[in-house]
């Protein structure tokens, strides 16, 4: 068995906890009101697992006029580099039975004190990507988008909830899109009881 096969396989093992929701409007969303700082949910060298997501998962894969859904699984982010302003991660998915990795750079500008958002700019594949400063021509091809922290668990802070806007392309007009990350392995018993509350009285009623 190949390394890659071995690692695909380790990935969808972990990924068995995960789950989504469904693709309804997000309805009654409303800012927790804490001082959460995005900051500190973001800094981390653990793995962030997406758990829970408001949206289907699924994409149509077309051939010879035929389509089949396909799902997009074991999403998760990987801290590359953070500071005051800016955080760089990428985000790898499972999709066909083959790892896509994508970069990202979000800047904490909301003007809040301490930040609990920030604007993400999907980077051009480049070997260093903390040094892609200019993202002007990128954002009008590339995913732009706002994260909004909505909930972060207190103590450990292992689950956390984002809304997310898209802020260019076809999309930009949807109804924001909520995820749940797990920060570490999932375990069992997973998401903590109050994140999951949390998550299913503002964003849906069907996650599981």
């Amino acid at each position: 068995m190949g390394h890659l096969q071995a690692l695909n396989l380790m990935l969808i093992a972990m990924c068995c906890h995960t789950g989504s929701g469904n693709n309804e409007q997000i309805e009654n969303l409303q800012d927790i009101g804490d001082n959460i700082d995005i900051r500190m949910a973001l800094n981390t060298t653990l793995t962030l697992w997406l758990f829970w997501q408001s949206y289907s998962n699924n994409l149509p894969v077309c051939s010879n006029g035929k389509c089949i859904n396909e799902k997009e699984t074991c999403t998760h982010n990987k801290m590359i580099n953070i500071s005051n302003e800016q955080y760089y991660f990428n985000q790898t998915l499972l999709f066909e039975e083959v790892l896509d990795t994508t970069n990202y750079r979000g800047d904490f500008k909301d003007g809040e004190s301490p930040p609990k958002s920030m604007e993400v700019f999907e980077l051009p594949d480049v070997t260093d990507v903390t040094e892609v400063k200019d993202t002007t021509e990128a954002s009008t091809t590339l995913a732009h988008q706002e994260w909004v922290l909505q909930y972060l668990e207190p103590g450990d802070g292992r689950c956390m909830v984002f809304t997310i806007q898209e802020l260019d392309g076809p999309t930009k007009d949807d109804p924001d899109k909520c995820e749940m990350y797990i920060k570490g392995t999932p375990k069992d018993g997973d998401p903590p009881g109050s994140c999951g509350t949390f998550f299913k009285r503002h964003c849906n009623t069907d996650a599981n």
